[in-house]
């Protein structure tokens, strides 16, 4: 029980920040009830006077509804990510995260892609150095036939002279 009220807090709190610094953790209920997103519609201020406010970031339309960033929105994805899964236990689907996980997504193939015309290009290199050493290899038979067959015709006209 202790550790599910633990829990409930920790998801439903907010970070209070004073003069660029974390200063303290807020609840209120307002903002327990709010889902979140990367794309908030609303941001969440905690006043001097200890109110919380939740304040439209965007002309809301009836029925629609308010979303707040529960992390810093301006960190890159992976870190967003990692602390919404470690603090919250979600990982975030928002628009704005399947986007940017489909770019870093296309970024990843883009690389891999890269690598494998590299891997292709030394490839290419490897095979011509092999086919160049099979030619070698082939011109030497070849010259080493040609010189048994001129050892054989010398040995032959040697042999009828002796004769």
């Amino acid at each position: 029980r202790v550790g599910n009220l633990i829990f409930q807090i920790r998801t439903n709190a907010i970070q209070v920040s004073r003069a660029g610094s974390v200063a303290a953790c807020a609840l209120s209920v307002w903002v327990g009830y709010t889902n979140h997103s990367c794309e908030p519609s609303a941001e969440v201020k905690v006043l001097e006077n200890g109110q919380v406010q939740i304040r439209a970031l965007k002309k809301l339309e009836k029925g629609e509804q308010v979303h707040i960033c529960y992390v810093d929105r301006t960190w890159e994805m992976q870190q967003r990510q990692q602390v919404l899964q470690e603090h919250y236990g979600f990982q975030c689907q928002c628009n704005r995260c399947m986007s940017e996980g489909m770019g870093n997504q296309a970024r990843r193939l883009q690389k891999l892609q890269q690598k494998k015309q590299e891997k292709e290009k030394s490839g290419e290199q490897t095979l011509d150095a092999e086919e160049m050493k099979k030619r070698e290899a082939a011109a030497e038979a070849a010259m080493a036939a040609l010189l048994m067959e001129e050892e054989s015709a010398s040995s032959k006209k040697s042999k009828k002279k002796k004769k």
